[in-house]
């Protein structure tokens, strides 16, 4: 029993010394929604961590996210006249979850190469 209020005390305290932003987004030209533009948060702004963060929308779904030249990097739409509140929690421990990449690539024959998105396929 005393094993079992230790566990629950620590798993408490990770909860607690954790650090947890609102990044709240505004569309600037108030005329076109734009879905899927990647936002990039400054690291100095999230206390200078630079891994372990967990990004989530205003529905509690997980989001990709990735580091590059000093900033947290994730997606993002941005509706006029509304302003998005996404969470972003530092310093988890856990293993970061699996997405699924919306880009393929791959050889066709010997020399060939199809690339593309949901948008738009290329063979080169």
């Amino acid at each position: 029993m005393l094993r079992l209020v230790l566990i629950h005390f620590a798993c408490c305290m990770t909860a607690l010394a954790s650090n947890v932003w609102t990044v709240r987004l505004e569309e600037p030209t108030g005329l076109y929604r734009r879905t899927g533009e990647v936002v990039g948060v400054p690291l100095q702004k999230l206390g200078g961590n630079e891994s372990g963060f967990t990004v989530t929308d205003q529905s509690g779904r997980e989001l990709p996210w990735q580091l590059s030249s000093g900033e947290l990097l994730f997606p993002a739409s941005l509706i006029p006249g509304e302003l998005p509140e996404y969470r972003v929690a530092c310093c988890g421990s856990r293993a970061a979850p699996h997405f699924i990449n919306p880009i393929i690539l791959h050889q066709i024959g010997m020399r060939r190469i199809e690339l593309g998105n949901r948008r738009f396929r290329a063979i080169i």
